[in-house]
């Protein structure tokens, strides 16, 4: 019980989007009736009012007609009105002539000592008015009067009045007012109904996805799961798309962490038995210290490696990428390879027929990659080196080629790994082609080596299309 009272407090405060979308439409509602039951309500008066003005009219056609002038030039009652209720007394229905200056000349038997008394207002011949106003016995009649010639005088003009009591009318009016006010009760009853319906289903899934998050941060699932109106899949799915990056990248600083714990285990370990050996004399200060010094490079290294690996995860995984173009930042990289290998006679050759090639990312990444893939030509090669830059429809693609020895097949896939050497005679810490080779699976794309047409090795990044402007 303490559950559910909690649960509709929390559905009844202001702040809640149920709430506000069943106020809106209940006020809206409301007022719309409310304006319906105005407008019907108007039209029907008109319409009843309207048939007791025609059956008035009706009535004075009917009573005109046994209406004559005598010998005198007197109205006068030629004959019995056709209508019984003019001859009942206080019937209802009455008729009364008046003369030019409003005294009663004729009037039916159904008026008996009373008299129809007219608003002062000013009657022009052809015209017909109609009034509400007291009659008999202060009883409410519907009062016609019209202006009334006769061709015997035609010079005299009379006021025929006919009335009669408006207590069918008016109850006819209240009762429909009263159906009416009945109907829109439970029309609005029932659209109250259609609204609290609509906003307790129509924003279930809301609640379904409340406690799927709710179960997410407990840890009681690792996705949000069930299924979801259209309108809310696509959030649902972005979400799971963004809990499925961050778990990716923490697994990726585990292992990078699980990575670099055991690349330093192994220098560690070297440094810690040379100085064992030689607090025990086997081996002399300058080795311990040439030791130390290499060992302390290579930890430099690794290190180095990891914080730009992992600044890179970080700008690859985010979004929007920036746009650099390839030209000038190959130029610099040939600039200091000439002034590294010039003086062996090293001739870099830039092959790229777009200079406006754009590479997708991080100028200081495709640098990371290029410099290296540059560097390790340079080592090798015996006479030059050639870049090549090429745009296609699927790929960018950057080839490295030089004329060195190269590396036998069974070899190639060995040096893609972080710190393998397989000449130890050129100085190196074997960490090159495997940043690149990382930085390039980071971006989407691949590393490929081969046999260069130069006569030593050929290295090839491609990166997919979504790299390319």
């Amino acid at each position: 019980m303490p559950g559910r009272s909690q649960h509709w407090r929390r559905w009844l405060q202001l702040r809640s989007l149920r709430v506000r979308v069943v106020l809106i439409s209940v006020l809206w509602t409301a007022l719309a009736l409310l304006v319906t039951g105005f407008v019907l309500n108007q039209l029907f008066e008109d319409h009843v009012r309207a048939q007791y003005q025609r059956q008035l009219q009706v009535y004075a056609d009917y009573v005109l007609a046994d209406i004559g002038l005598s010998a005198q030039g007197q109205p006068q009652l030629e004959r019995a009105p056709r209508n019984p209720r003019f001859m009942q007394p206080l019937s209802g229905l009455y008729w009364q002539l008046n003369d030019e200056q409003g005294l009663p000349v004729l009037r039916s038997r159904s008026l008996w000592d009373q008299t129809l008394n007219a608003p002062s207002d000013v009657l022009v011949a052809g015209q017909t008015h109609f009034h509400l106003t007291p009659g008999p016995h202060s009883t409410q009649v519907l009062l016609l009067e019209q202006i009334v010639r006769f061709e015997q005088a035609p010079s005299k003009q009379w006021r025929l009045l006919i009335a009669e009591e408006s207590t069918d009318l008016m109850a006819s009016i209240v009762q429909w007012q009263r159906a009416l006010a009945i109907f829109l009760s439970v029309l609005f009853l029932g659209l109250l109904a259609a609204v609290i319906a609509q906003a307790v289903f129509g924003f279930a899934p809301l609640q379904r996805l409340q406690r799927a998050i709710t179960a997410l941060r407990k840890g009681e699932v690792s996705r949000l799961k069930g299924d979801y109106p259209s309108e809310f899949a696509p959030l649902v799915n972005d979400f799971n798309d963004v809990l499925q990056a961050n778990e990716k990248m923490i697994d990726r600083a585990r292992d990078q962490a699980g990575d670099l714990a055991h690349a330093i285990k192994t220098p560690v370990t070297v440094i810690t038995n040379a100085t064992e050996r030689a607090q025990e004399g086997e081996l002399g200060q300058t080795q311990l210290i040439d030791l130390i010094q290499q060992q302390l490079h290579t930890l430099q290294s690794t290190v180095d490696w990891r914080l730009r690996r992992a600044r890179l995860t970080a700008q690859v995984s985010g979004v929007p990428r920036r746009h650099s173009l390839v030209a000038p930042l190959l130029q610099q990289l040939l600039a200091v390879m000439h002034k590294l290998y010039g003086h062996r006679g090293i001739e870099f050759n830039l092959v790229m027929p777009d200079p406006e090639l754009t590479f997708a990312g991080e100028s200081q990444d495709l640098i990371e990659m290029l410099g290296n893939l540059l560097d390790n030509a340079g080592k090798w090669a015996r006479h030059q080196v050639r870049i090549e830059a090429i745009a296609t429809k699927d790929s960018l693609q950057i080839a490295v080629d030089d004329d060195g020895p190269g590396i036998e097949t069974k070899q190639m896939s060995m040096v893609l790994k972080r710190g393998t050497r397989l000449d130890e005679r050129v100085h190196g810490s074997g960490l090159g082609l495997a940043i690149v080779n990382d930085l390039t699976e980071l971006y989407g794309g691949s590393l490929n080596l081969a046999a260069s047409p130069l006569g030593g090795l050929s290295v090839s990044i491609h990166l997919p299309v979504k790299a390319l402007v």
